[in-house]
C-alpha cells in the first residue's frame, strides 16, 4: 500500500456510501415508476378538441376572479 493510498476505514465508508446511494437511486426509480403508472392510469385525451365543461368554468372563474382575460388564463 503506498503512502497515498485511502485506508481500509475510507474504503469501508465509501462502500457505505456508495450503498446508501444505490438504495436512494432504486427507491427513486421505483417511485418514478408509480408516477408513471399512476399518470398512465388517468388516460387522459390531450387531442380531444371539446374541453372539459369543468376546466372551462374553472378558468372562467379565474378569469373573472383575477380580473385578467381568459386567454391569458389559458
Amino acid at each position: 500500500m503506498s503512502a497515498n493510498a485511502p485506508s481500509d476505514d475510507a474504503w469501508a465508508s465509501m462502500l457505505t456510501l456508495v450503498a446508501e446511494l444505490q438504495a436512494k437511486v432504486a427507491t427513486l426509480e421505483s417511485q418514478m415508476k408509480v408516477a408513471q403508472e399512476n399518470i398512465e392510469a388517468l388516460e387522459l385525451d390531450v387531442t380531444d378538441p371539446t374541453p372539459d365543461p369543468r376546466i372551462t368554468a374553472i378558468v372562467q372563474y379565474l378569469a373573472r376572479r383575477d380580473d385578467i382575460s381568459e386567454s391569458k388564463v389559458c
